[in-house]
């Protein structure tokens, strides 16, 4: 397991609260999930998040997490895909793990459709068959000493499951397109991975929760978070993105972050500092 030794890691790990390290999936993994992560609050915080390109796995460590007024976190909670931020509070000297997965792990790797848990939080050992195993995978990540150990234990939960996923070739192709062509039509991206686009939008919105349309706008804002944080302007940010013009930035951004570009940038979401991008 190589942990991420970059001035961003240690930067974001030195901080008193919250505290967060983060870890790359073990490479036979990395089809999976982006990364790890665990964040530590050593005093009550509440924080929010922009909309991920991936469904998210979490589960609390220690303390109280809340992720609505009044909703406790679930013991091993499920995120799907979401186009809003969402909002969490922590109590004090709590803590959360997390597993970062990729976008196609919905139906490859969870066996569910997409759709189902787009935009929802989910119990995890709520689903049926192999997912009856995370409360005790839970269990093991409370009584785990420290961080790597951790992150050792998510990569066994996730090799055990890991054997009977499979990954829709056409829509790992179509994310990778999407992502990296910003102003491809659909109906090109379509004739590119040779399907219809018709067919392209149903098998796409049941293997992630969105649509083609946007999960590329998805994917065009979290590009110009990258370029922004890096120090990039903001309009410049929004050309080198791919959007059409400054409107279409500052509608799209507050779309996904319910903010001006300007002001989102002067505040700091929990993962502002490592948005993902899925190219």
């Amino acid at each position: 397991m190589n942990r991420d030794d970059s001035p961003r890691f240690r930067n974001l790990a030195s901080l008193s609260t919250p505290r967060l390290q983060l870890c790359r999936p073990h490479p036979s993994l990395a089809h999976l999930a982006f990364r790890y992560g665990v964040v530590e609050f050593s005093h009550e915080a509440s924080d929010f998040h922009f909309p991920e390109l991936g469904p998210i796995i979490a589960v609390p460590l220690r303390g109280d997490c809340f992720i609505g007024p009044g909703r406790a976190a679930p013991v091993c909670a499920l995120t799907g895909l979401s186009e809003a931020i969402r909002h969490h509070w922590h109590g004090p000297n709590s803590a959360v793990a997390f597993i970062h997965l990729r976008p196609t792990s919905l139906a490859g790797f969870l066996g569910m459709d997409g759709a189902d848990v787009c935009g929802q939080t989910i119990e995890l050992s709520a689903l049926d068959g192999r997912w009856s195993r995370t409360p005790k995978f839970a269990e093991k990540l409370h009584a785990s000493k420290g961080n790597q150990e951790s992150f050792r234990l998510i990569d066994q939960f996730l090799s055990g499951v890991a054997e009977t996923s499979t990954v829709d070739t056409r829509i790992f192709r179509a994310i990778r397109y999407l992502a990296s062509s910003p102003r491809k039509s659909i109906h090109q991206i379509a004739d590119q991975i040779g399907c219809s686009q018709s067919a392209l939008e149903r098998s796409f919105r049941k293997a992630t929760g969105l649509t083609p349309k946007r999960f590329q706008a998805l994917s065009r804002f979290h590009h110009a978070v990258n370029l922004a944080k890096s120090g990039t302007s903001l309009s410049m940010s929004a050309v080198e993105a791919g959007f059409a013009d400054q409107s279409h930035f500052i509608r799209e951004f507050r779309r996904f972050a319910d903010l001006a570009p300007k002001e989102a940038m002067t505040r700091t979401p929990q993962n502002a500092d490592f948005v993902q991008s899925a190219r």
